[in-house]
């Protein structure tokens, strides 16, 4: 714990007493100390538990929900819809670019087709 310097005042009061100007002297010293810092609170989403940008949201009985984007779905939004297909293709022009390229969810640009730049994206689910 940081302790921050003391501040030191000097303070010197003066009297008229009888016409004599005694002089006193007081020395304050104050010490400043962080106060603690409060408890932290264990939360279910502190973690980041949802894949493929779900977005969790903490509940009250101390777990939590994802809320999936797209076709994904399952507790962590890492199940592909049944209807849907995984698409996984790394044809894209850009697969080396080290940037999502191919117009899908937290995509930088729309260079490549959906799912067609898995080194950079992940699969797809379409």
């Amino acid at each position: 714990m940081d302790h921050k310097q003391c501040i030191c005042i000097s303070l010197v009061l003066g009297l008229m007493v009888s016409g004599v100007e005694p002089r006193l002297s007081a020395l304050f010293t104050y010490q400043y100390t962080e106060p603690p810092m409060p408890p932290m609170r264990n939360c279910p989403c502190s973690s980041n538990p949802c894949d493929n940008m779900g977005v969790c949201v903490n509940e009250p009985t101390n777990s939590f929900r994802c809320a999936c984007q797209g076709k994904w779905h399952g507790p962590t939004c890492d199940d592909c819809e049944p209807v849907a297909t995984l698409v996984c293709k790394n044809n894209c022009a850009y697969k080396h670019s080290g940037v999502c390229n191919d117009g899908g969810i937290a995509s930088e640009t729309s260079l490549c087709q959906v799912g067609t730049d898995c080194n950079n994206c992940g699969a797809r689910c379409l």
